[in-house]
């Protein structure tokens, strides 16, 4: 089981969450669920509806995109976009090994978000950020 202060450490490590107060930190932990997922169990499937962020917590996972596959690990997270719009994933991810994750529901993300304008600001600025980063692979990938 993931203590309390430990939970707090692992969601500093995640951008959208960076440079939040420990005592907003400690709200969100509140609201966190703690899931198990055996070893080749489908946790999000790309074009899906989602409804929630997970952070790896144990355990190893792959995510897959358009054919390529990349390796997942304790403190690695996905599912934040889902938080906001509760749109398609964009990816699918699946266990390679037993995993436990910290997952967070749209829901209960969207009452703390409303409440807390330095958090909607931080995400914000990490959703701009994926985006650039996608703007740039992309062009890239046609240049």
């Amino acid at each position: 089981m993931t203590s309390k202060k430990d939970g707090i450490a692992r969601l500093q490590g995640v951008p959208m969450f960076a440079g939040m107060s420990q005592k907003d930190l400690a709200r969100i932990w509140e609201l966190v669920k703690i899931v198990q997922h055996d070893a080749g169990h489908r946790v999000v499937a790309e074009g899906h509806s989602g409804v929630g962020f997970h952070l790896i917590l144990s355990g190893e996972a792959v995510v897959e995109r358009k054919g390529k596959k990349f390796p997942l690990g304790p403190g690695t997270f996905f599912g934040e976009m889902s938080l906001i719009d509760g749109g398609p994933r964009t990816a699918t991810v699946t266990t390679v090994t037993p995993v436990v994750a910290a997952t967070l529901s749209a829901c209960e993300f969207k009452t703390i978000v409303k409440k807390n304008p330095e958090m909607a600001w931080n995400l914000l600025v990490h959703l701009t950020g994926r985006l650039r980063s996608e703007q740039s692979i992309a062009t890239n990938l046609t240049a």
